[in-house]
């Protein structure tokens, strides 16, 4: 039971992180520079597949999202509900800003 649950997450974390890349105009690729990850590893979290929490905070740092946002995103609020941040401590060395 527990693990369906786990699986519906992820794939509800993934949907937002697409819809939040999509709304960039970004591609998948662009957003694997900007997170300084492999673009598998996009594809995988887009697709709900095993998910760390380092990959998910990398993207979110790339995406200009809080964490707690992107998942908040996924949980039913709306994409354009996650919370942005867009200051200098945000950048935390994610390249490509």
């Amino acid at each position: 039971m527990a693990m369906r649950r786990d699986v519906a997450l992820y794939r509800r974390i993934g949907y937002a992180v697409m819809r939040l890349r999509r709304r960039r105009g970004w591609t998948v690729l662009v957003l694997a520079e900007r997170a300084g990850l492999h673009r598998n590893t996009i594809y995988r979290v887009e697709s709900g597949l095993n998910i760390s929490i380092y990959a998910l905070w990398r993207i979110a740092e790339a995406l200009g999202v809080a964490l707690e946002g992107l998942i908040a995103a996924a949980n039913g609020a709306g994409a354009s509900e996650a919370v942005e941040r867009r200051t200098e401590s945000t950048l935390c060395g994610v390249r490509g800003r």
